[in-house]
This record gives C-alpha cells, sequence and structure tokens, in this order.
C-alpha cells in the first residue's frame, strides 16, 4: 500500500519540471466536465483564499502586512476605533509564513507565567490546522518544537526537542496570540514577542545547511482573474505546494483531465469552447454552494439573538466544501479548546441592534463564560467594523475589566447603550449611534462551553 501511495504521488507530482502546459483529455465530456470542474473548486477554493490572505505576504510587497519567511512580524500596541475588520485588544498578534522546502525548522518558545496565554497556531497550504505550540496544548514551560516538511529526509535529534510537527505542506502560515491584560502589561507581553524565535534546523543543531531551493515565483494575485475560470491556474500552482493524502490521489487524477495538473499552468487555449463552458459552470455552482454554507451553516443559532458553534471548523477532515466555506468566511478558525467566539447582530426578538435603542446582557451567578483562560465581550459599529470611540476609552468588557460591579444576586449585567446608564449595578459598554454588532470570545473555554450545554445570555431590548 505504500509503495503503491508513494508511486501514485510520484506520477502525479513528476509534472512539476518542466512546468509545460496541462492538456486536457481528448475524451472529456462537458457533463463531465462540468462534474470535475465542480470537484475541484469545492476542494482547492481554501488553497486560493489561503494564498490571498496569507501566503502572498511573502512574495508581495504591497502587502498589508508583509513578510519574511521564517521570522515573525510582531503587532506591538493596543488598538483603537481607527482599525477596522473586528480587532481586538485580548491579545498581541504576531504572523509569519513558514517555507520548509529546503529543511525543517525549529521554533522556540520562552517560559511564561502559569496565568499567561499564549497560542501559535500553524495552517497547512490547505489550511487545516496543524497542532499547536500553546499554554494550553505544550504547556508554559520553554520549548523548542521542529516543524518538518514533505521534503526532508533525515534524522531529527528527539532528544533535543520537545516536540515534532509534521505536515504536507511545503509552506505553513502562523498566527501567534499572546494575551495582554492592558497597557501595563504590554512590556511583558513584547518579551515574550521577543523571546519567540525560527531556527533552520542545521542552524539549530549546528551543521551544514543543504542546498537552498528555487523560487516559488507565484503568480501575482488578480481579485478578478481568481473570480473566473483564471482560478484554475492558482489552483494548479498552489497544489504543487501539498502533497496530497492517499484519499485524494484519485481526485487529482480526475483534476487532470479538465487540465488541472499541479505546478503546470492552466490555459483555455486549444481547448473547445463546449468544454470551457461547462468547466465554468462547474466553477459557478460550487461558489454558490460554497456560499451558500459560508452563509448559513457557519453561524448555528444559539437563540437570544447570539451565533454561537461548537463544531471544529479548524479541523475539517475531508468535508472540502465546509473547508472552502471556512477559508472564504473566516480563514484559520482556532480549534475550540483553544478559543471559542460568539456573534451578536440581533436582539432577542429578532431584530436588528442598534444605539436607537438599550440593551442589556445579564450573565447569572454561576452562568459567567466558562474558560480556563479568560473572557472579553467587545462591541463593534457595523458601518466602520471598527471598535465604537467612546471617552471611556472602554471598547470591550471581560473578566480581566477593573470595577466590575454585580449586583444583589451575583449576577453580571451589562448595558449596552449610547449614553451612560443610570442603573449603578449596570456595566456600561458605551454603543454608537447606529447598527451595531457583538463578539464574545472565549480563550480555553472548558468543556462545559465546547459542548454546547453553556449559551450566553439573551440580549434583550430594554
Amino acid at each position: 500500500m505504500k509503495r503503491s501511495f508513494v508511486t501514485a504521488i510520484v506520477s502525479i507530482f513528476a509534472t512539476l519540471s518542466p512546468p509545460a502546459m496541462a492538456q486536457v483529455d481528448p475524451e472529456l465530456s462537458p457533463a463531465e466536465a462540468q462534474e470535475i470542474a465542480y470537484e475541484a473548486y469545492v476542494f482547492g477554493a481554501s488553497y486560493v483564499d489561503n494564498y490571498r490572505v496569507y501566503l502572498q505576504s511573502i512574495f508581495n510587497p504591497d502587502f498589508a502586512v508583509p513578510m519574511t519567511p521564517n521570522s515573525f512580524v510582531h503587532l506591538r500596541d493596543l488598538v483603537g476605533p481607527e482599525l477596522s475588520d473586528t480587532p481586538n485588544n485580548d491579545a498581541l498578534f504576531s504572523y509569519t509564513i513558514l517555507d520548509l522546502r529546503r529543511e525543517p525548522v525549529v521554533i522556540s518558545v520562552p517560559e511564561v507565567e502559569d496565568d499567561r496565554l499564549y497560542m501559535l497556531q500553524m495552517g497547512e497550504v490547505n489550511t487545516n490546522t496543524l497542532p499547536y505550540i500553546s499554554s494550553i496544548s505544550t504547556g508554559t514551560a520553554a520549548g523548542d518544537y521542529a516543524i518538518v516538511g514533505p521534503d526532508f529526509v533525515g534524522f531529527l535529534p528527539a532528544d533535543r526537542l520537545d516536540g515534532i510537527i509534521s505536515t504536507r505542506g511545503q509552506l505553513v502560515a502562523i498566527t501567534g496570540r499572546t494575551a495582554v491584560d492592558g497597557a501595563a502589561d504590554l512590556p511583558a507581553v513584547h518579551a515574550i514577542q521577543d523571546a519567540y524565535t525560527i531556527t533552520p534546523l542545521s542552524a539549530f543543531l549546528g551543521t551544514e545547511p543543504p542546498a537552498g531551493p528555487g523560487p516559488l515565483g507565484p503568480l501575482p494575485w488578480d481579485e478578478e482573474r481568481a473570480a473566473g475560470i483564471g482560478i484554475m491556474d492558482y489552483m494548479a500552482q498552489f497544489f504543487a505546494w501539498q502533497l496530497p493524502t492517499l484519499e485524494e490521489v484519485p481526485m487529482f487524477a480526475r483534476f487532470a483531465r479538465i487540465g488541472l495538473v499541479p505546478g503546470k499552468p492552466f490555459s483555455t487555449e486549444g481547448i473547445s469552447p463546449e468544454i470551457i463552458s461547462a468547466i465554468e459552470e462547474g466553477l459557478s455552482a460550487a461558489r454558490a454552494e460554497v456560499d451558500d454554507v459560508a452563509s448559513n451553516a457557519l453561524h448555528p443559532d444559539a437563540g437570544g439573538g447570539w451565533q454561537f458553534g461548537t463544531e471544529n471548523i479548524a479541523q475539517v477532515g475531508t468535508n472540502y466544501v465546509l473547508r472552502s466555506a471556512v477559508s472564504a468566511e473566516t480563514i484559520y478558525p482556532n480549534a475550540p479548546d483553544h478559543a471559542m467566539y460568539g456573534a451578536g447582530r440581533i436582539d432577542a426578538d429578532g431584530n436588528t441592534l442598534t444605539g436607537a435603542n438599550n440593551y442589556t446582557l445579564t450573565f447569572a451567578d454561576g452562568a459567567l463564560p466558562p474558560v480556563d483562560g479568560f473572557w472579553s465581550l467587545t462591541i463593534y459599529d457595523s458601518a466602520t467594523t471598527a471598535m465604537v470611540p467612546n471617552a471611556l476609552e472602554r471598547y470591550s468588557i471581560g473578566d480581566r475589566t477593573e470595577g466590575l460591579v454585580y449586583g444583589e444576586k451575583s449576577e453580571l449585567t451589562i448595558c449596552l447603550q449610547v449614553s451612560e446608564p443610570q442603573n449603578p449595578v449596570c456595566n456600561w459598554l458605551p454603543a454608537p449611534e447606529g447598527q451595531f454588532y457583538l463578539i464574545l470570545r472565549l480563550y480555553a473555554p472548558t468543556e462545559q462551553a465546547a459542548s454546547g450545554d453553556w449559551t450566553p445570555p439573551p440580549i434583550t431590548r430594554q
């Protein structure tokens, strides 16, 4: 079985050099072309989303956060209402793209306090999440962890490593989060960030490095091109960056029938208009299904105005429709043992949240978000997707917020409104005058939250 698997992979990926144009199966019917194109998009859209959102950062100097492979970029400051796209001040972020083609790398992390939460989330080219390096999964002690790509042949010194994480991807995207508790905590967090290091295996061992790999040379990103049949060219390129599993090998053989071969440019040249039209129809149908799943299945209704899911959408196995929907909607979500997020855009009666009304959110005694880490509730202006400017400079409330006031029955009530509430036991989270939404974040949630036994209290209009 192992021999046949390797042989199959070699036969498919042998086409990577030279990168001649792929050819369409002359026996292909329009119906088959449409079906295969549909399957290809469902399987491959996540690869393209990963490049669009993350991987192009090492190729495009004009990218929002340009990166150098195997070197962290750390965000150092707390953010305010000037930043859009639903940011938060729960953690400072660190980013990088690992290039594992030359050799494995060793990620080193420092010892942190027992109550300090950090997580390095790593994603493959297809966007599935690898095992974490984090205070939750690997502990708070200092450690050295080898990340090994598919091209490595050799031995690893297990006695010098605290863990080994293997991937079929030549590139790995890392999103790091280090919990921060306000401005006074920034120096401590900066010290932790500075102690995150990435070392080539040869440098870690003090040996000669292997020869360097050639350039990846990806296509420049073109949103319009990716929205049409041009996405086939992107998929062909990015498929070459991650070896398939045994279950995926027959799929790649089918993809080759429509000219979609890892590492080979895709072109419509020489393809009949009927086959081109069939491929476009298949891609369009797949896009529609993925968009439907992204709009509906990823936002389960938890009642009371909340969307709060418990499914692990960080690792979805062979559910390729769900994987592509996740990458389109919320690429690289956390595994539920590390973090869970809930969103509130309507009140308990189903009406859109707006600053024209006042709302309360009351956690009964013993019913606060169940976490081993911490939790926060952040309010955002729907028009800007930014936090709400206010004189208090209070953009969120959580269990780390100073001066929380509890009611007579030890309940915690949060008031969501434009003006300061008169109720002395209502903890004010200032709202904008227009429409707004809420994000509830649970870090290191307990099994009570992950199982769905706990849900947020209703968002109640006063």
